[in-house]
Protein backbone atom coordinates (compact mmCIF):
# COMPACT_ATOMS: atom_id res chain seq x y z
CA UNK A 1 0.00 0.00 0.00
CA UNK A 2 1.56 3.21 -1.02
CA UNK A 3 1.09 6.50 1.21
CA UNK A 4 -1.57 8.18 -0.92
CA UNK A 5 -3.68 4.80 -0.93
CA UNK A 6 -2.89 5.35 3.40
CA UNK A 7 -4.09 8.27 3.70
CA UNK A 8 -7.37 7.49 1.27
CA UNK A 9 -8.08 4.94 3.56
CA UNK A 10 -7.86 6.48 6.58
CA UNK A 11 -9.88 9.25 5.67
CA UNK A 12 -12.87 7.47 4.60
CA UNK A 13 -12.57 5.03 7.10
CA UNK A 14 -11.97 2.16 5.51
CA UNK A 15 -9.08 1.60 7.97
CA UNK A 16 -9.37 1.34 11.59
CA UNK A 17 -7.22 2.46 14.55
CA UNK A 18 -5.71 -1.15 14.62
CA UNK A 19 -5.11 -0.96 10.94
CA UNK A 20 -3.38 2.52 11.09
CA UNK A 21 -1.04 1.48 14.12
CA UNK A 22 -0.07 -1.22 11.55
CA UNK A 23 0.95 0.53 8.69
CA UNK A 24 2.55 3.07 11.06
CA UNK A 25 5.01 0.24 12.66
CA UNK A 26 6.31 -0.90 9.32
CA UNK A 27 7.08 3.06 8.23
CA UNK A 28 11.05 3.58 9.09
CA UNK A 29 10.33 7.45 9.35
CA UNK A 30 6.88 7.79 11.79
CA UNK A 31 7.98 11.96 11.56
CA UNK A 32 7.57 12.19 7.65
CA UNK A 33 4.29 9.76 7.90
CA UNK A 34 2.67 12.31 10.26
CA UNK A 35 3.86 15.22 7.67
CA UNK A 36 2.15 13.23 5.02
CA UNK A 37 -0.84 12.84 6.80
CA UNK A 38 -1.52 16.67 7.89
CA UNK A 39 -0.60 17.94 4.33
CA UNK A 40 -3.30 15.46 2.64
CA UNK A 41 -5.62 18.63 4.11
CA UNK A 42 -3.89 21.65 4.13
CA UNK A 43 -1.21 21.00 0.72
CA UNK A 44 -2.17 21.27 -2.87
CA UNK A 45 -2.21 18.06 -4.26
CA UNK A 46 -0.28 18.28 -7.48
CA UNK A 47 -1.29 15.08 -8.81
CA UNK A 48 -4.51 15.37 -9.04
CA UNK A 49 -3.87 18.74 -10.94
CA UNK A 50 -7.58 19.91 -9.33
CA UNK A 51 -5.26 22.89 -7.04
CA UNK A 52 -7.12 21.97 -4.07
CA UNK A 53 -5.81 19.49 -1.26
CA UNK A 54 -6.12 15.90 -1.09
CA UNK A 55 -8.61 15.62 1.59
CA UNK A 56 -11.15 18.32 1.59
CA UNK A 57 -14.47 16.68 3.00
CA UNK A 58 -14.98 17.78 7.24
CA UNK A 59 -15.46 14.48 8.31
CA UNK A 60 -12.62 13.09 6.55
CA UNK A 61 -9.96 15.41 7.65
CA UNK A 62 -11.51 14.93 11.13
CA UNK A 63 -10.43 11.12 10.80
CA UNK A 64 -6.89 12.37 9.51
CA UNK A 65 -6.31 14.17 12.81
CA UNK A 66 -7.32 11.73 14.79
CA UNK A 67 -4.73 9.12 12.93
CA UNK A 68 -1.95 11.64 13.86
CA UNK A 69 -2.97 11.81 17.11
CA UNK A 70 -2.79 8.26 17.37
CA UNK A 71 0.45 7.42 15.71
CA UNK A 72 1.91 10.18 18.09
CA UNK A 73 0.76 8.79 21.27
CA UNK A 74 1.57 5.15 20.23
CA UNK A 75 5.32 5.86 19.19
CA UNK A 76 5.71 8.77 21.28
CA UNK A 77 6.27 10.93 19.04
CA UNK A 78 5.22 14.58 17.04
CA UNK A 79 4.63 16.55 14.71
CA UNK A 80 8.04 18.59 14.95
CA UNK A 81 9.88 20.00 11.81
CA UNK A 82 13.40 17.32 12.18
CA UNK A 83 16.57 18.91 12.23
CA UNK A 84 17.46 20.19 8.59
CA UNK A 85 19.83 17.72 6.02
CA UNK A 86 23.01 20.03 5.11
CA UNK A 87 22.82 20.83 1.61
CA UNK A 88 24.24 23.35 -0.38
CA UNK A 89 22.81 26.40 -0.62
CA UNK A 90 21.59 26.70 -4.07
CA UNK A 91 20.26 22.92 -3.94
CA UNK A 92 19.03 23.62 -0.45
CA UNK A 93 15.07 23.99 -0.96
CA UNK A 94 11.89 22.89 1.48
CA UNK A 95 11.24 20.41 -1.78
CA UNK A 96 14.78 18.63 -1.57
CA UNK A 97 14.49 18.43 2.66
CA UNK A 98 11.92 15.99 2.32
CA UNK A 99 13.29 13.93 -0.65
CA UNK A 100 16.87 13.52 0.89
CA UNK A 101 15.65 13.34 4.24
CA UNK A 102 13.69 10.17 2.92
CA UNK A 103 16.39 8.62 0.69
CA UNK A 104 18.67 8.63 3.77
CA UNK A 105 16.39 6.92 5.95
CA UNK A 106 15.71 4.47 3.12
CA UNK A 107 19.45 4.15 2.07
CA UNK A 108 19.53 5.33 -1.63
CA UNK A 109 21.88 8.47 -0.46
CA UNK A 110 24.12 7.83 2.47
CA UNK A 111 26.04 11.07 4.07
CA UNK A 112 29.81 11.72 3.01
CA UNK A 113 30.77 15.06 4.03
CA UNK A 114 27.47 16.39 5.24
CA UNK A 115 26.39 19.11 2.87
CA UNK A 116 29.27 18.17 0.70
CA UNK A 117 29.40 15.12 -0.68
CA UNK A 118 26.75 12.06 -0.98
CA UNK A 119 26.65 9.18 -2.58
CA UNK A 120 23.60 7.51 -4.40
CA UNK A 121 23.57 4.10 -4.33
CA UNK A 122 21.92 2.99 -7.59
CA UNK A 123 22.97 4.02 -10.88
CA UNK A 124 23.46 7.47 -12.53
CA UNK A 125 20.55 7.71 -14.83
CA UNK A 126 18.83 6.70 -11.14
CA UNK A 127 20.51 9.23 -9.20
CA UNK A 128 19.79 11.94 -12.37
CA UNK A 129 16.16 10.96 -12.39
CA UNK A 130 16.13 11.48 -8.84
CA UNK A 131 17.31 14.86 -8.71
CA UNK A 132 14.77 15.64 -11.80
CA UNK A 133 12.01 14.81 -9.68
CA UNK A 134 13.04 16.78 -6.76
CA UNK A 135 14.49 20.00 -8.63
CA UNK A 136 12.10 19.82 -11.91
CA UNK A 137 8.94 17.74 -10.56
CA UNK A 138 9.85 14.95 -12.80
CA UNK A 139 7.60 11.81 -12.77
CA UNK A 140 6.82 8.39 -12.74
CA UNK A 141 3.74 7.68 -15.17
CA UNK A 142 2.14 4.39 -16.50
CA UNK A 143 2.01 4.03 -19.87
CA UNK A 144 -1.15 2.38 -21.64
CA UNK A 145 0.55 1.49 -24.37
CA UNK A 146 3.73 -0.18 -23.17
CA UNK A 147 2.34 -1.33 -19.89
CA UNK A 148 5.36 -0.14 -17.93
CA UNK A 149 6.44 3.04 -15.91
CA UNK A 150 8.39 5.89 -17.77
CA UNK A 151 10.08 8.60 -17.26
CA UNK A 152 8.60 12.12 -17.71
CA UNK A 153 10.38 15.53 -17.84
CA UNK A 154 8.09 18.25 -17.08
CA UNK A 155 10.84 21.32 -16.56
CA UNK A 156 8.84 22.99 -13.77
CA UNK A 157 12.12 23.64 -11.88
CA UNK A 158 16.15 24.43 -12.59
CA UNK A 159 18.34 21.62 -12.98
CA UNK A 160 21.39 22.90 -11.69
CA UNK A 161 23.60 20.08 -13.10
CA UNK A 162 27.19 21.62 -11.76
CA UNK A 163 25.90 21.43 -8.16
CA UNK A 164 24.30 17.94 -8.48
CA UNK A 165 27.29 16.92 -10.21
CA UNK A 166 29.68 17.90 -7.46
CA UNK A 167 27.52 16.67 -4.49
CA UNK A 168 27.12 12.97 -5.83
CA UNK A 169 30.51 13.03 -7.59
CA UNK A 170 28.77 12.29 -10.88
CA UNK A 171 29.39 13.78 -14.50
CA UNK A 172 26.77 15.01 -17.08
CA UNK A 173 23.70 13.55 -15.10
CA UNK A 174 21.61 16.43 -17.09
CA UNK A 175 22.62 14.28 -19.65
CA UNK A 176 21.50 10.93 -18.26
CA UNK A 177 18.25 12.71 -16.66
CA UNK A 178 17.29 13.69 -21.03
CA UNK A 179 18.02 10.01 -21.92
CA UNK A 180 15.96 8.29 -19.66
CA UNK A 181 12.53 10.80 -21.18
CA UNK A 182 10.09 8.53 -22.09
CA UNK A 183 12.16 5.09 -21.08
CA UNK A 184 11.66 2.64 -18.49
CA UNK A 185 14.46 3.06 -15.94
CA UNK A 186 15.21 0.56 -13.99
CA UNK A 187 14.92 0.26 -9.78
CA UNK A 188 12.62 3.90 -10.39
CA UNK A 189 10.53 1.91 -7.21
CA UNK A 190 13.67 3.17 -5.14
CA UNK A 191 12.87 6.53 -5.92
CA UNK A 192 9.18 6.55 -5.95
CA UNK A 193 9.24 4.12 -2.89
CA UNK A 194 10.50 7.83 -0.96
CA UNK A 195 9.21 9.99 -2.73
CA UNK A 196 5.84 12.01 -0.93
CA UNK A 197 2.86 10.58 -2.95
CA UNK A 198 1.76 13.98 -3.62
CA UNK A 199 4.55 14.22 -6.39
CA UNK A 200 4.01 10.77 -8.04
CA UNK A 201 1.84 9.75 -10.87
CA UNK A 202 -0.72 7.46 -9.21
CA UNK A 203 0.02 3.74 -8.94
CA UNK A 204 -1.94 1.72 -11.30
CA UNK A 205 -2.60 -1.89 -11.13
Amino acid sequence: MTVREFILQVADGTLFSNDILAYASKCFDKHSLLWDLRFAYIAVDEASGTGKPLVTDEKQIERLINAIWLISDQFNITLVEPDPIPLPEQLNTPRAQHYFRKAIYSGLIEEIDPGVKYKFNGSDVLCACFCGVVYCNDKFEFDEAEREYQFRLKYEGIFREKALNSLFDKKRLSQKRSQAKNCYVENFQKITGITPAEFVASIKQ
